[in-house]
Parts: C-alpha cells; structure tokens; sequence
C-alpha cells in the first residue's frame, strides 16, 4: 500500500497538467492570410512536420514527467504491506554511560536519569513486532550487554533499563565502540544507528586512537547525546601515598593526600575541608586553598603504636559528584624491614668478615639484630648455613648475598620464587664468587636473575690505583636522593671489580658507571616477576673498595635497600583501582578465605595452583570501597578506589569530536528529548514504522528527467 509522509506535497503532482494545457491553448485556430511568398516555407514545414511533432511531444511529456517527479518527492511516498518490497527495519544499539561521572548532581537528580529517560524515550521508537531490533550496553572500563538483539522484548527494555544503576568503573569509549562493533557486525538489519549517551568527557574520548578497526567509525552512523551541564566542576582526592616504602610501628609515617580542583574557580582557604581517619577514627582536620584546575599535597602525620594491618580514610565536604570525595588507603605495620643477609666470607675476625660493613650500614647503632633507631630487623646466616638448611626466606623483604661462591639448586629455585613473589635481592660480588656457577644458574642466558653474565675481575689488586663513580642514573628512585649531592660519590674508591658484559645488559637498568676507560657497568638492576635484582659489581666490605669507610656508604645502601624491600608490599597490591583483581599468593590450598565486599556482603574464596608448591586466591572488585580478605593468621585490607581520571569532568566540543570522527552527530540532551517527542529520531522511517525510501529513488530519476530535459531541448533547437 502506498503512503506519504508529507501528503499535501502529492496535490502538486496536478502542475503537470499546466505545460498540457499550454500546449493546447497554443493550438486555437488563428484567421488564415495567403501570402504567395509563404508558399516556399509551408513547403519545407509539410516536409518536417512528423519529426516537429514528434519532438514536441517529447519534450512535453518529460516536463510533464518532471513536475510529477518533484510533487512525489517532496510528498516522500513509502510502501506499507506490500509483497513486492520489504520493509526495511532498524537495529539500534544505544550504549548508556553508567560510569560514576554521571553520578553528578544537576538540580534535584543526577545526569544519569536523564540519561535514562533519554534511553527510554529512543526505545519507544522502536516496533518489534515489524522487525526492530534493539541492543543495549553500557559505557564504562567494563562494557556490559544488558539487551541483545536475539532477546528483546519491549517490557524487557523497560525493566533493564528502570533498572539500571550507576557503576564505580570509569569511562571506556574505546571498548564500548568494539562492542557495539561486534554486535552490528552480526545483524542482518537494513538500518543501523548507535546512540552514544554520555558526559563527553574529554578524557573519555582521548581513548578512541587507541581503536585498531576505525571503520565503524565512518560505516555506521554514530549519534552521540549529551547530558549534563557544559561547565561541570568538580573537587576529587586523587591518591594517597607515604613518605616510606615500608611502615613501621612506633615511628612517625607521613601520609600525602592529593587534592584536585577540576574547574575553573580557585577554591578559597576555608571552602575546602579535608579530614583524615584512621580505622574509622578522625584524628585531624583541616581547610586547604587550590587554585582552578590545578592540585595540592596535603600531609598528615601519624604514628602506629601497635602491629598490624590498618586502613587509612581521606574525605573532603561532599560537592555534587560524590564517590571521589573520599579515598581510601590500605598499610600494614610491620616491625621492621626484615632483611636477611647471606655471608659467603665469614671469619672470627670482626674487622675481616664480609657484612660487619653492611650491618653498620643499615643499623649504625646496632650491637644486635634489633636496632631502635633503624627500620631494619637484620637476620644473618653464613653460606653454608643458607645453602644447608631449610631456611624460609618468604617473610624477608629484601636478601643480601654477599660474596657467596654459589647456591644448591633447590636454593637457586626458592630465591627465583622469592624474587618472582615480589622480593627484593642485592648482590654484592667479590673473591669467592664461583663465575661459572653465576653465569650458568643464576644468570642462564638472560633468563635467571642476574641481569647480565659476569666477566673477568677487573682493577688493580695491588690497591694501588683506584677507579670511581662516572655515569649515574640519578633518576632512579634508588638514587634519586643523591642529585643534590652527586658530587659526594667522588669519595669512593674501588680497586677491584668485576666486568659485568654490557652486550646482554640493557642500559636503562644500569644504574651507575665507573670512570674506568670503557666505562664499565657498577650497579645493575634487573625486573624478575614482581621483584627486583639488583647487583653491585664490586664487593660489600673493604676488600675490593674502600666505600665502607666513606658515610656515602651507608646512605648509598639504605637507600637501595629501601628500594628493593618496597617490592614486597607492592606485589601484595592492598591499594587498588575499581576493576583490577584483589590477588594474594598463599602456601595452602586447604585454608578457607572469607571476602567481606564493601557493602558487607560476604563471599568464600578457594585458592588455585599457580605452580606446584605455590596457590593463589583471586577476585575482580566491582565497587569502590574496603575488602575484607580472613584466612590464616591474619585479616588483610584491600583499599578499592574510583579511578580518580573519572572525576575530570571537562567536555570535548562538538568540533573536537567532528574532527576525531567526521560522521558523527553531536545531540544536546534538550533537543533529543523535543526529537523524541515528536518521533523524530528514528531518522528514514516513515509512521507506523512502515519504511521504503522510495522518494529517494526518485529523488534520482528526478535529477535524470532534468538532465535529459536540458539536452534534448538543446539538441533539437539546433535543427
């Protein structure tokens, strides 16, 4: 059945009677006057008149053809219930922000129910029962399908999305388009369209270079509805962060929380209050000052009186995009950093034995293990005593060997899963250290803990003439102390070390030089699983240098050794991001572990093997807020945050995204909802939802008709 959109435009149709009644008018009969001289030219006319008529004829009846055409275009002609065509259908995919930015207050509710009514109002367009089709999925680091096509019915839009709620995920324009690519990849629909409802974050769409198949881009057309006010500010606390790498109890740690102004009014001392608890407990509260669009440190000072794990709140007066005005942070007490150190040259002899210099240097006081004034909680063992017994190394955050000549292999395999676990090993060399054994089983042609295979000793044994310090790396957090005073490693003299082969060593992991004639590599680090190597080419005690005389000395080896005890704790990852896993390496498989999620919900955990002597447990949050991890001996936190990226809420321009994406159509949230309204998003559709652009077609032929019109009134006024 043939139907029109804009039916008043048929009735022009009738114009094309006019060039007719023209032609018929043109035909009356006029008084006849011979003329003798006419005689010649009715002649000739008798002659042609067949062809006269015939080209007339022609030109009338495309004229004709013409006005007709342009009524029936303008009047959009579509076929409803015919057999002979079938009616095109639309699939539309409407991808929702949900992510927590769109938690922002605007008036009496959040921009995400208007988002949802704009959601609404697209799927009530639609008619499944003549063939839509609808998909519908989130927008978020975790895109979720909530409708796919195969599935839909309209009450079943209605409930998923009455029931849509807010996620603490941030915004992934990425991963949304790859999957509304895959799903209209699959469709057999004749129409395609995806609807975008979102903030337009800018930082959200800094994401879409990252695409690998931008053809959906330009293939499909993409319509992006924007919700939310255009000059959104926002006040966040993006992270928290101490002065130590390792807390310990009764000493004074300083937190760091840093505060963020997203908009373009300065924030006034006394506007902003920030308070800081401990275990639910406020101790201290403050006002701070940050300019616009700009940040501020904020410190607290604290000290733990007792042992064990804690979680610390930072929380600022609540604005109107709420989930990133607090932030937690996880930290475990410990007594100290526990540190073992391997003595591959142990004499009765204080002065001779190979780690009364490195003792002194992490405990200056220390006339035992324990030193009051020192972080360290020092632990010794002799080679032979490592190597022959079954000392467990996983409690240690860092294991010194010093000039150890060589490992069992069982020894060789548990410092490898200590490493790989998360801890950190120092290696000083020296003259008991089997080569050979170092470059088989510890270097293994790159792939064992050694960063690089060990060369020939190198120096002067005579102690005669001495090499220093010559290129360091005084960015590297290990070393980043010194660049005030660089000049303070010209105090050290070393006589003796070992070549370490720069052709396997890759140069960003060394961390120093000596100024010897090839520039030889000193200190080298390597990454092994979750922790770190690192190894000193010269040895610890006074043998090959004379470092251990020199205060240098002491600091240069605190430093490092907070560097490489810093691993434990991270490979434990107690501080995470909304979305990355809660993972926590276990010796069992037989203890049971409860989860207490944010809301209180809890769940039960079994570990899984990850290698044959070591299990792991695993759980991907959903939600900011504290994790409860009992099992065992102790109770750990997990700190789970909103990514604080989420909380920039700056817009891209319509012209900035025309620029990123050429076809794509940027929609207020105001003219959407008056196009809904009046039906008029569903772009090629004509009512009832019957569709054949017909009218298209003759928009063609209508384009030819005037085209050839032109051509044969040329060609025949020319005879």
């Amino acid at each position: 059945m043939l139907d029109f959109i804009n039916p008043l435009f048929a009735w022009l149709a009738l114009a094309a009677s006019i060039p007719l009644i023209i032609h018929l008018l043109n035909r009356r009969r006029y008084q006849q006057v011979r003329w003798a001289a006419m005689d010649f030219l009715l002649k000739a006319l008798h002659k042609n008149r067949r062809r006269l008529r015939m080209e007339s004829l022609i030109l009338l009846l495309l004229r004709m053809l013409i006005v007709t055409i342009l009524a029936f275009v303008l009047a959009k002609p579509y076929l409803k219930g015919s057999a002979l065509f079938k009616e095109p259908d639309t699939h539309l995919v409407i991808a929702i922000d949900n992510s927590y930015s769109m938690g922002y207050r605007s008036g009496m509710s959040t921009i995400f129910e208007d988002a949802k009514k704009a959601a609404s109002g697209l799927m009530e367009q639609l008619k499944p029962e003549k063939g839509d089709k609808l998909s519908l999925i989130t927008i978020s680091s975790k895109p979720e399908i909530l409708i796919s096509e195969s599935s839909y019915q309209m009450e079943q839009a209605r409930n998923k999305m009455a029931n849509l709620a807010l996620a603490d995920y941030a915004t992934d324009i990425s991963k949304t388009l790859v999957l509304a690519q895959e799903i209209l990849s699959k469709s057999t629909s004749s129409s395609k369209v995806l609807y975008l409802i979102t903030d337009n974050q800018r930082v959200a769409w800094s994401q879409i270079n990252n695409l690998k198949d931008k053809n959906m881009l330009s293939s499909t057309p993409i319509k992006v509805i924007q919700v939310g006010p255009t000059n959104a500010g926002n006040n966040l606390i993006s992270r928290i962060y101490t002065d130590k790498s390792i807390v310990t109890v009764r000493k004074p740690v300083t937190f760091y929380a840093e505060i963020k102004n997203y908009s373009n009014v300065d924030q006034k001392s006394g506007t902003v209050n920030i308070n800081f608890f401990v275990q639910g407990q406020k101790y201290v509260s403050s006002a701070v000052e940050i300019p616009s669009n700009n940040s501020v440190v904020v410190p607290f000072i604290h000290t733990f009186s007792e042992l064990g794990q804690y979680w610390v709140k930072v929380e600022l007066d609540s604005d109107n995009l709420m989930l990133d005005d607090s932030r937690l942070y996880s930290v475990s007490v410990k007594e100290g950093i526990n540190t073992l150190i391997v003595n591959g040259e142990s004499t009765p002899e204080p002065a001779e034995d190979e780690i009364l210099f490195l003792r002194y240097a992490l405990a200056p006081s220390a006339q035992s293990s324990a030193d009051a004034f020192s972080p360290y909680r020092i632990d010794t063992a002799t080679a032979t005593e490592f190597i022959n017994t079954d000392m467990k190394i996983e409690g240690y955050d860092i294991v010194i060997l010093a000039n150890v000549e060589f490992l069992s292999d069982d020894k060789v395999g548990q410092v490898e899963n200590y490493v790989h676990s998360g801890g950190g090993l120092l290696v000083f060399l020296g003259d008991r250290v089997n080569k050979t054994f170092y470059n088989e089983s510890l270097y293994k042609n790159g792939a064992g803990l050694l960063p690089c295979q060990l060369g020939e000793i190198k120096g002067d044994p005579t102690h005669n003439e001495v090499v220093r310090f010559g290129e360091i790396d005084f960015t590297h957090p290990a070393l980043a102390f010194f660049s005030s005073i660089k000049e303070r490693f010209n105090t050290l003299a070393i006589y003796q070390y070992y070549k370490m082969e720069d052709s396997v060593a890759i140069s960003p992991s060394i961390l120093a030089r000596l100024n010897d004639a090839d520039k030889p590599a000193l200190i080298v680090e390597k990454p092994f699983g979750n922790g770190r190597v690192m190894v000193i080419g010269t040895s610890a005690d006074t043998e090959w240098n004379l470092m251990p005389a020199r205060p240098m000395y002491l600091m240069l080896i605190d430093q490092i050794s907070l560097y490489l005890s810093s691993f434990r704790e991270r490979a434990l990852n107690r501080n995470l991001i909304v979305g990355e896993p809660i993972e926590m390496t276990v010796e069992s498989k037989s203890v049971n572990y409860t989860l207490r999620l944010p809301k209180k919900e809890s769940i039960s955990l079994a570990p899984s093997a990850l290698i044959s002597t070591s299990y792991a447990i695993r759980y991907d949050t959903k939600e900011a807020g504290l994790y409860t991890l009992s099992g065992g001996s102790q109770e750990r936190f997990f700190a789970v945050n909103p990514d604080p990226v989420e909380g920039d809420l700056r817009r891209i321009t319509p012209e900035e995204l025309k620029n990123l994406i050429p076809a794509l159509e940027v929609i207020s949230l105001e003219d959407a909802l008056i196009g809904i309204t009046s039906a008029g998003f569903m772009a090629d559709k004509g009512p009832n939802n019957s569709t054949s652009p017909i009218w298209k077609y003759l928009l063609y032929i209508l384009l030819v008709s005037v085209g050839l019109e032109m051509l044969l009134a040329w060609r025949f006024g020319r005879r």
